[in-house]
């Protein structure tokens, strides 16, 4: 399994910074794999394990961390949600590793505008 952290800024010009803080290689195993599948407008992260020739052996998809939701109290003392689009933040990556894999790479998939924006790849 990889354990593995990243900072992510988005630049006033659409583009993404990301930098790994940290990894962590360990045996075990996940009791089940249950990763959502995003077929929405909503931007994500595709997450690729690859082997030594780029092949992608697994693959899963990890809600845009720079877009979160607040819960608040209104104004008429009632619970609201409001979307909120960050410029930074830290995020968590888990992957049950492949046995062939060499490499994790993240790309930003932007659906509505049709867009994929390779992000990182991080040797293992």
């Amino acid at each position: 399994m990889a354990f593995l952290n990243y900072a992510i800024t988005q630049n006033d010009n659409g583009t993404y910074e990301i930098k790994l803080i940290n990894k962590k290689i360990v045996e075990g195993t996940f009791k089940k794999k249950a990763y959502k599948k995003y077929t929405s407008t909503d931007r994500y992260i595709s997450c690729n394990q690859l082997d030594g020739k780029s092949n992608t052996l697994d693959l899963f998809e990890i809600k845009d961390p720079l877009n979160t939701y607040v819960e608040y109290v209104n104004g008429e003392e009632n619970l609201a949600v409001k979307e909120i689009y960050l410029k930074e933040t830290v995020f968590f990556v888990r992957i049950p590793l492949e046995k062939e894999a060499t490499e994790i790479r993240l790309t930003m998939v932007d659906p509505t505008n049709k867009r994929a924006t390779q992000l990182i790849t991080t040797k293992i």
